[in-house]
């Protein structure tokens, strides 16, 4: 059996936050020399699901990497084993299954499915006292397991959800905010006008930091999935319908519950997009792509933002730039949303109609409602106009100078 695993990581780091991603199971998986073909079979005919299936394959996979197992050791075996040699007994005791850790409810959930298929003879010649040892394992050992992880979690997470409201409320003043969106908006500029007059930089990487911290930290915004599909010829339709949002489908996580996006433009972010479109460096510049890279990832480009422009605040991800907006409200007028909530509630019931009905039949152009809704926020939490450019004039001299002391 594996030897007992040492968590190194200080308590702070164990947390798992907003600011943070999952730590991954410490024992590497390796090719296990037991037949788990009759379990897996069942597991087909079970979850359809590809992806799915795959999470409980290797999770036991992970579990059976733990242990030492012989050339000619069945999966039968190995089960009394656990049983028999009080093996699963012994390897709870190790810290790397403690209830405090996130893998365990896998590693618990993926073993309770294994020897439930056992106990109940699929696909193997079992006897009584095989099942009942299997019944043993579940109700001794996994299932406490389970019960003891659960409520870790919980207590965890009730802790955390005040350390995340700590940590996404670390976010600079509304009047910080626009100020640096500003200078995101002067070193858009400068990369434009660096590349365009062929100065050596990595203006690139640096004009999509600025775009997507102008997007995110300039106005109020919703989660990254369609904003991925921007394109050229959206921002010319705006443009020709005088629009200050465009309507998403692609990369529209909800679009099945609650229909189209509107997807908000500020009057600075719109014109940032045109400064952006007009750089050069894709696959195709004659293509209709907006953004300079195939592969977006927001969550990365949006924290770099914040370091470079927000130094000392937090760092924040579209997740927690959406919670900061929730929570800005939430925390502060509290009693506009009831009210909000109220009312629609009143008028449902006027007109005889349930929420969904409602949602589904009679209310039309929910994305224009949600662009509308998504600028009054952003022009409330600014105390006014959200972020503009025309007051900004620049010079070639101050492109140059900018050049020279880039902040990235």
């Amino acid at each position: 059996m594996v030897q007992d695993w040492i968590d190194k990581k200080t308590k702070s780091e164990t947390k798992k936050t907003l600011r943070d991603t999952s730590r991954v199971f410490p024992v590497k998986r390796i090719a296990t020399t037991i037949d788990i073909g009759a379990w897996k079979g069942k597991l087909y005919s079970q979850v359809s699901d590809k992806g799915k299936r795959n999470w409980w394959i290797r999770g036991f996979d992970q579990f059976l990497a733990m242990f030492e197992i012989s050339a000619n050791c069945s999966l039968v075996d190995f089960l009394i084993l656990l049983h028999d040699k009080k093996l699963l007994e012994e390897v709870l005791h190790l810290q790397i299954l403690d209830s405090k850790m996130a893998w365990t409810e896998k590693m618990m959930s993926v073993l309770k499915r294994v020897v439930t298929w056992g106990k109940t003879k699929d696909g193997i010649d079992t006897d009584a006292q095989f099942s009942k040892k299997m019944g043993l394992l579940i109700t001794e050992y996994i299932e406490p397991r389970m019960d003891a992880r659960a409520k870790s979690k919980h207590e965890f997470n009730a802790v955390k959800d005040e350390e995340d409201l700590y940590f996404v409320l670390n976010m600079a003043p509304a009047s910080e905010m626009k100020q640096q969106v500003e200078e995101m908006y002067k070193d858009l500029q400068t990369c434009a006008w660096a590349q365009q007059n062929e100065h050596e930089g990595l203006w690139k990487k640096m004009a999509t930091v600025a775009m997507v911290g102008i997007l995110y930290i300039g106005q109020v915004n919703s989660r990254p999935g369609l904003w991925a599909y921007l394109r050229k010829s959206i921002l010319q339709q705006m443009k020709n319908r005088n629009r200050d949002y465009w309507i998403a489908t692609e990369g529209h996580k909800q679009l099945g519950a609650r229909g189209a996006h509107g997807a908000y433009m500020a009057p600075g972010s719109i014109k940032a997009a045109e400064v952006y479109q007009a750089m050069t460096g894709r696959e195709d510049d004659e293509s209709d792509d907006f953004w300079l890279y195939k592969n977006m990832d927001f969550g990365r480009l949006l924290k770099t933002a914040c370091a470079v422009y927000l130094t000392g605040y937090a760092k924040m991800s579209p997740t927690a730039m959406r919670m900061f907006w929730e929570n800005i409200h939430y925390h502060s007028d509290g009693k506009r949303s009831e009210a909000i909530q109220e009312q629609t509630r009143a008028l449902n019931n006027a007109l005889d109609h349930t929420d969904k009905v409602t949602d589904s039949n009679y209310r039309k152009g929910k994305a224009a409602k949600v662009a509308r809704d998504l600028k009054a926020i952003t022009i409330a939490f600014f105390s006014g106009a959200p972020f503009q450019v025309s007051s900004f004039k620049f010079q070639v001299s101050s492109f140059k100078f900018r050049v020279s002391s880039f902040k990235f």
